[in-house]
């Protein structure tokens, strides 16, 4: 392929790399609570398993998005963002048996 096909090739392909990542944005977040508490699943009761939570300041056990407006800080980057998310809690088994809890600095979506 001559050099300038090629050039020119190289440029289209960078071009549309950078279009695409215009499209994406991430939001970072600082934890806020590890609670055995799932709104959506046992809503107003204690979990079956311990979540890591991120978001705002309004997280309860029967969460509904009436109580989320009532937030008055987040753990996020966007202070906009009045949102909670959750992701289950890991845990390293030990060959004693024992478990440690993994932890992050926070999460990002």
């Amino acid at each position: 392929m001559p050099l300038g096909r090629s050039l020119a090739l190289l440029a289209a392909l960078a071009t549309q790399a950078q279009a695409y990542d215009d499209l994406l944005f991430t939001e970072d977040f600082f934890p806020l609570i590890n609670a055995r508490l799932d709104p959506i699943i046992f809503p107003g009761q204690v979990s079956a398993h311990v979540h890591h939570v991120i978001g705002s300041s309004a997280f309860i056990a029967s969460e509904f998005f009436e109580d989320s407006q009532t937030a008055n800080c987040t753990t996020a980057n966007l202070i906009d963002d009045l949102s909670n998310y959750w992701s289950p809690m890991l845990y390293y088994k030990w060959k004693n048996g024992s478990y440690s809890a993994i932890t992050g600095d926070g999460g990002s979506a």
